[in-house]
């Protein structure tokens, strides 16, 4: 059986956790070592991948083996707590490609952009299938302390706390900016085109009422742009950081 098993995407953020020491002893880690670890994780798979030009395979810390396997943007990391020799180590590799296959055909049968920071809902489905499909096949230990709904709770509680989320602060990214801008400049150009046809026209003057409409957008998007902030994004509880 394996003993961890960390999701963690590109960015460092984690989605999905198991631990069966800490599951079955009932140890309570604050999320912030969690967050920490599986950013550390991120880290050292890029760096090695970038030094060496190819995937790093394994991370080896206090003779505590880590199997690594990228798969549609996310990480996925098996570990035990033993040292491993060459069998247990084709071993590892045979659950972590099962997983990581079956983890790709569930996000590739969603909606989901996973390069995106994606909201509770979304995620609930594919973290509940996945907990499933470990079980099922023996990958992690089917005991009565595992409990699918706490391992789902703590995908909501990785993803919010783990980019340092407040109400009114920083959730869209530079390519979600420059959407929202481009929007507010052609709102705001539309604008001034209606209101040199309406000059041409001599058309009454309630009729620049309407000009508000495209000017309002304008504000929006420009404001969106500048404030890196994205109201419906806040409603929705979620992020697009890209």
């Amino acid at each position: 059986m394996i003993n961890e098993i960390y999701v963690i995407q590109e960015s460092g953020i984690p989605i999905y956790y198991y631990n069966y020491d800490q599951i079955k002893d009932g140890v309570q880690i604050k999320d912030d070592f969690y967050m920490l670890q599986a950013g550390f994780f991120a880290a050292m798979v890029q760096f090695g991948s970038e030094l060496t030009q190819d995937e790093l395979k394994y991370i080896v810390f206090n003779k505590r083996t880590y199997g690594v396997k990228k798969s549609n943007q996310v990480y996925v990391v098996f570990s035990e707590n033993k040292e491993m020799d060459a069998e247990t180590l084709k071993l590892l590799d045979k659950k972590l490609g099962a997983a990581s296959s079956f983890l790709n055909e569930s996000l590739t049968g969603t909606n989901i952009d996973i390069s995106y920071i994606v909201n509770n809902s979304e995620m609930d489905s594919v973290v509940n299938s996945f907990s499933e499909f470990l079980i099922n096949e023996k990958i992690i230990a089917n005991t009565s302390p595992i409990d699918v709904s706490k391992i789902k709770s703590h995908v909501r509680n990785f993803v919010f706390k783990a980019v340092g989320y407040e109400p009114g602060k920083c959730n869209i990214g530079p390519k979600e900016r420059m959407l929202r801008l481009t929007i507010g400049m052609i709102s705001i150009t539309f604008g001034v085109l209606l209101f040199a046809i309406f000059v041409i026209l001599n058309l009454p003057e309630w009729t620049v009422f309407f000009l508000i409409i495209p000017f309002f957008m304008g504000f929006i998007g420009v404001y969106q742009y500048f404030f890196r902030f994205c109201v419906n994004n806040a409603f929705k509880k979620q992020f697009k950081m890209t």
